[in-house]
């Protein structure tokens, strides 16, 4: 290793630490979201399903089977900006049925919208998984932080109170501070399956949300592909340092090099990096590399 890769390192590490830091603090606060949507998810599809099942047989059954399929299509709109605070590619949304129509043929029009089934799968999964990863990630929070906090505190608890999960009595200051130090190194852990978990989040949210339409060649409902939506102006949006940043990553150039060259943190290369995938609609995904496919198309355009 060269002394001026060793140096570019270092100097990267702060920024690296800030990125991963804003990052455990964005899982956070998703999943604190999530709590709530949670329970917000639970009362709505139960009151749904309810509504349309007694309403079923009255005059009223159009106009209230819809009510409902509008109150899923607004929570899922919510959930896709829940899931901007990690991840800034938004995922899309299909269009809504036609107002234009009497109630019972937007009804029929309605469910037969693939996209509203998707909106009452996700909320009722959304009702189980946003609560228990919420959950699962706070949890986890809360015992480092009591860790870390014990030393300002253990002297005003019963002598045997302590670490619940393991029955150490923390009736001293040593101890308390030695559960501390557990605590500290436990930080980066925790946030790391915040972090995890909300990726895991919001790829099924993705999965489940992302609108499908009929393939040209075989009539089977595919996933919008964003390479089926290139325009010869695809570059156009991007701003001058965005191109900059696309044009060293054709070079071959990782973060942490691009950064160096442009004397910026890695950090705010990989927020450029993620706005370049945003702005030419290059979604995550398992089956292609957005980022050689940013640099397709960057060389397409360029020539």
């Amino acid at each position: 290793m060269t002394s001026n890769s060793l140096s570019r390192r270092v100097s990267n590490t702060p920024g690296a630490i800030r990125v991963f830091s804003g990052r455990a603090a964005d899982a956070a606060a998703f999943h604190i979201l999530g709590i709530a949507s949670a329970l917000v998810a639970a009362v709505l599809w139960i009151a749904v399903l309810t509504a349309s099942v007694v309403l079923a047989i009255t005059v009223v059954a159009a106009p209230a089977i819809l009510a409902g399929i509008a109150a899923l299509r607004a929570f899922t709109r919510l959930e896709r900006r829940r899931a901007l605070v990690v991840d800034p590619v938004a995922i899309p949304e299909s269009p809504a049925v036609r107002r234009d129509q009497a109630a019972w043929a937007r009804l029929r029009a309605s469910l037969r919208d693939a996209a509203t089934w998707r909106d009452l799968v996700w909320t009722m999964l959304a009702s189980v998984m946003s609560l228990v990863l919420g959950v699962v990630a706070m949890a986890a929070w809360a015992s480092a932080v009591y860790l870390v906090s014990l030393p300002a505190w253990y002297w005003s608890t019963p002598a045997s109170s302590g670490v619940p999960s393991v029955g150490v009595a923390i009736d001293s200051l040593p101890r308390a501070a030695l559960a501390c130090l557990v605590g500290l190194l436990l930080l980066p852990l925790v946030a790391l399956v915040g972090i995890v978990l909300a990726r895991v989040e919001v790829t099924a949210m993705r999965a489940l949300l992302t609108p499908v339409q009929p393939a040209r060649d075989g009539g089977v409902d595919a996933v919008v592909s964003p390479k089926s939506r290139v325009s010869d102006d695809d570059l156009a949006g991007l701003t001058p340092r965005e191109r900059e940043v696309l044009g060293l990553m054709a070079e071959g150039m990782s973060n942490g090099a691009i950064g160096a060259e442009l004397v910026i943190t890695e950090g705010a290369v990989e927020k450029h990096v993620a706005n370049i995938f945003g702005k030419l609609d290059l979604p995550p995904s398992s089956a292609e590399h957005r980022r050689v496919l940013a640099v397709r198309r960057y060389l397409d355009a360029t020539g």
